[in-house]
Formats: C-alpha cells, structure tokens, sequence
C-alpha cells in the first residue's frame, strides 16, 4: 500500500487540510464574510483552497454546484452538475492535474473531476459503481469525504460495505488501493497530511476526529463537546469545525485555540489557505466567513515559588513573537472556583517588568499574590495580549496549580527507641505564626 502525502490545502465537507505552518503564537481572528446572496449551503458543505491562486471553492450544496471565488471572496464562477455537492478537494500536487477539483455527490455516491476553469474531466461511480475499478467492494455506499495526496491520488472515504473504507485512486480513476478505517463509518469529512496520515471528522456526539495511520491504525482522538462537521490539518496543527467555533489543536491533540464563537451558527466545513487565513462555511448564514491568522504573544506560565501560607510567588515567561508590543497580566483563583467557572472573576495582578515586551526573544516575568487563604488549592496562568488579541496558551487554558501551606504543618521523623513491645514517634508540629514544636508519642504493647 502506497504512503499519503498531503496536497497542500483542502477541505471536504466538515474536514480539511493545509500546507505550512502555525505558530504557537498565531490566533485567528474574525476579517469580514462572502457569498451571501450566491451560496445555499447544507449541513456539510465542504470547502477547499487552490494554494496557487488562492481561489476558494465551496460545495453550494443547496443550488447543485460548486462556487469559486477569488480570495478576495469575488465570485469567479459555478460549474458541475451533482445533484447534491457535499465535498470538494483540490489537487495542489505538482503533478499534471495540479488544480483540478473534486466534488463528491453524497445523494449519487459519485465523485466528479473538474480542471480549474470547471470543465468535467471524468467521473467515478456512475451509479455507485466504480467504473473499471478492481476495488473488491465494487461500489460507494456512502461517501464520508474526499481528499487528493501530494501525488495526485484521490481518496474517498466511503462505506461500500459493513465499514467505512479509504478507497484510492490515480488519475484515470483506477483503484490503487483501500486502508479500514478502525472507527466504522459515522463521519463527517477526511483529510490526509504530508505523512500519510488520515483525519476523520465524526458527525455523532461526542464528535471526535479520529487520527489514523497510512495502514489504518488508531493515532488518536481529538475531543471536543458537541458533533464536528469536519477537520483539516496544516501538517503542524489540526483544524475541527464544529457549528458554532473552530477548534485548533496539536499534534498531540491538545487544543491551541477555538475562533469563530461570535461569527458561526451552522459551520460546515473549513478550509486553511496558505497564509493560514482560515474560510469557514456557515450553512445558518448561507456565506463563507473569513478568520485572518495574527500574531498574538508567546506565553508560558511556570511553576509557582516561594509558597507560604498565605502569599506565593507567580511565574511565566512572555515574548512579543516578533509581532506588536505586548504586555500581560498574572489572573488567579481558587481551584474550586475555577472548576466551577474557569477564570471568570479571577484576581488579576500586573507583571513584573511590567513590559511592554517587544521582539522575538523571551522574558520571565513574576507576581507577587499575597493575601491568599490558608491551606487553599490554587489555578493561575500568564495572559499575554496585544492590538491583536490574546495568546493561544490563554483559549486553551494553559494553566498550572499550586497550594498553600495548611494553618498547622505535621511533619513526621524516623521512629526512636524501637523495641519489641514498644516505640516512640517522632515529629514536628509548627502552628500558623507559631514556632516548630517537637511531638513525641510512645506505644507500648499492653502486657
């Protein structure tokens, strides 16, 4: 079975990817919307970028079409004729069919090819029958999503039986090979990266994206509440849309980032072009909503210091990331109070320096937060902002813990005078305010 590679940027229905790369210190922020009065979006519409010009194509699901607008958001044209467009895919290999675009049909369970000026090429499954294919299913149930690898091939996640499939095929629409995926076939969109690795989007609650490898082996979930509508990768993070945000997270799986809350009521699908701006198919609005990739600064909160009773010595380092000036802030609570409502009404302390910080190197900064409760489990973090918004590190809640010391420190010492019917346990007592105080306690076996 031949490795995926990514073809740079595309995003079918729900699920996506990109070519580049995101900083830790890049957020995306809301830049303006378009295709309103052009689109009838459905509850997955896919969208994908040419990473050449910069075009936008998005499955208008509603008017039997797929849309191209410029990246300006201008509409350019409409072509094909699927009855119901749900996912589309763009080849940005260097290959003889760079720019050519897929449409996958979910109610024909066809998929058509396009070139660029949206002249049909070929076709497969007429009728959900792989024309001339050797695949040993023979036909497309149900296709879940498309995607083209950096070598052209195209894959269709499809459920052709009792479980969803990769199939994969070259150019001419011949059948090079199928990978199981292990998750079954609820899913909402797929995506492939430079590795070879597949993204699958999960329409059901919880909706998980599941990571599989190039022979269909689990990697990892990504979890976020709610059903997805598809995910796309950049190589370096992984893009979730949901309908009302856009999740990033890492390779890993830890969240980075989550946009879009404000602007988003139906998204169906995103797609990250190579400046990583994002464009996010919104079916309650029936446009494309645009999210500009910024920097923000770069935060890291470190382990607090200095830990007594009542006061502790708060830690982080912040740099600019070669982006506007920025400044922080120390915000702390009670960890009962955080589990209850994150850092909503939390104490909020200024940075010591207190900047501004510019440049791309780091600086450690600390707070000094005194006045705290006795005995109290604590959460803080390091906030950095600047004209542009707020760190990745604050939207995933990069925080950390610490305690205070309680009102009366028991500390135990080694056994003395150790018999064979009697010992004596040592220790220290050390009251708030009060001196250490030797505690010694004798147990002798009775007889």
């Amino acid at each position: 079975m031949l490795p995926l590679g990514l073809l740079g940027a595309f995003v079918f229905s729900a699920l996506a990817l990109m070519a580049g790369s995101a900083s830790a210190a890049e957020v995306h922020v809301f830049s303006g919307s378009f295709g309103a009065g052009e689109l009838s979006l459905g509850e997955h519409s896919g969208v994908a970028v040419n990473q050449g010009t910069g075009d936008v194509y998005v499955a208008d699901t509603g008017n039997g079409r797929v849309a191209e607008f410029s990246p300006a958001g201008t509409f350019v044209r409409g072509f094909g004729g699927p009855t119901e467009p749900t996912f589309v895919a763009v080849d940005n290999s260097a290959g003889a069919s760079k720019g050519d675009v897929y449409v996958a049909d979910t109610a024909t369970a066809t998929v058509a090819k396009f070139d660029a000026e949206g002249n049909p090429v070929t076709s497969w499954g007429t009728g959900g029958v792989l024309d001339g294919s050797t695949a040993p299913t023979g036909t497309f149930k149900t296709i879940f999503g498309i995607a083209v690898d950096s070598t052209g091939v195209l894959v269709v996640y499809a459920e052709p039986g009792e479980g969803g499939t990769l199939e994969r095929f070259g150019q001419d629409g011949s059948f090079v090979g199928e990978v199981t995926s292990p998750f079954g076939p609820r899913t909402a969109g797929l995506a492939v990266d430079s590795t070879g690795n597949y993204y699958l989007a999960r329409a059901e609650e919880p909706g998980p994206t599941a990571k599989v490898g190039p022979s269909g082996e689990p990697l990892a979930e990504f979890i976020d509440p709610g059903p997805t509508t598809g995910p796309t990768t950049d190589d370096t993070d992984v893009y979730v849309s949901h309908s009302d945000h856009v999740s990033r997270y890492d390779a890993a799986g830890t969240l980075l980032e989550s946009f879009g809350a404000a602007q988003l009521t139906g998204g169906a699908g995103v797609a990250i072009a190579a400046d990583g701006t994002a464009y996010v198919a919104d079916s309650a609005s029936d446009q494309i909503d645009v999210f500009e990739s910024v920097l923000v600064p770069d935060v890291k909160t470190e382990a607090a210091t200095a830990l007594t009773r009542t006061a502790a010595t708060l830690n982080g380092t912040i740099g600019a990331a070669g982006g506007p000036e920025a400044e922080c802030r120390f915000e702390y609570t009670t960890q009962a109070q955080f589990e209850a409502e994150g850092f909503t009404g939390a104490t909020i302390l200024a940075c010591v320096p207190p900047g501004p910080f510019t440049g791309s190197g780091q600086e450690a900064v600390t707070a000094a937060a005194a006045g705290l409760e006795v005995g109290t489990a604590y959460r803080f973090r390091l906030v950095g902002e600047n004209e542009n918004g707020a760190n990745p590190n604050n939207a995933a809640g990069g925080s950390l813990g610490f305690e205070t010391a309680p009102a009366v420190r028991v500390e135990p010492t080694e056994a003395t005078a150790v018999l064979r019917g009697s010992a004596t346990l040592n220790g220290t007592v050390t009251p708030e305010g009060g001196r250490s105080r030797s505690l010694r306690i004798r147990i002798r076996q009775p007889g």
